[in-house]
């Protein structure tokens, strides 16, 4: 009989990509993020809970001492959702996506027998998107992508989007729906 950890797979891990802080300091406007426009949570709160889960989110021997003390085989890490950053215009969205889907890959490559990479597209930018699946599909092998139910107020059941979902149904790639914030935040407003 299996142990608990053989079977134990977390489908819902994230990792965050220094990197892209830096690439995006001098656009970031929090204004434009959808969770911290709506999310209701505290600015200490948040200042709090960023300086306790960045190890566990950057460095991967944290990852795995944090992975095996829980029993997790395997995990299939996504970028965190506070770095989709919709807001970028589509060529700095597709520059943040290849770095942080080379990240994920590089990661990924340490440890694969534990885990898996999960992509993310610039999706406010639905021909970039396509490129970007195309290539981290291709390049790196991931077999699924996470993003946000929506991109800048724009549901994917928009027309613009049906080539996305058209290659994705191709390629037979699998799709999370990681939420962040509301698809219309301002309706709670009052």
């Amino acid at each position: 009989m299996s142990s608990d950890r053989e079977l134990t797979i977390d489908i819902h891990a994230h990792v965050v990509v220094p990197e892209v802080v830096d690439l995006v300091q001098d656009e970031f406007d929090p204004a434009r993020d959808p969770f911290l426009r709506y999310g209701g949570a505290s600015t200490a709160y948040n200042e709090r809970l960023t300086g306790e889960l960045t190890p566990m989110l950057t460095n991967p021997t944290r990852r795995l001492e944090r992975m095996d003390r829980q029993g997790v085989l395997c995990q299939a890490v996504s970028i965190a959702p506070p770095q989709y950053h919709y807001w970028a215009g589509p060529e700095l969205g597709a520059r943040i996506a290849l770095v942080q889907n080379d990240a994920i890959a590089e990661l990924v490559d340490l440890y694969p027998d534990r885990l898996i990479g999960l992509g993310t597209l610039p999706m406010q930018a639905p021909t970039e998107a396509v490129a970007e699946l195309e290539r981290v599909t291709t390049q790196h092998g991931f077999r699924g992508v996470a993003i946000n139910p929506s991109a800048e107020g724009v549901d994917y059941d928009d027309p613009v989007y049906e080539p996305f979902w058209a290659r994705i149904e191709d390629l037979g790639v699998l799709v999370v729906l990681h939420p962040n914030g509301f698809s219309d935040g301002a309706r709670l407003t009052r």
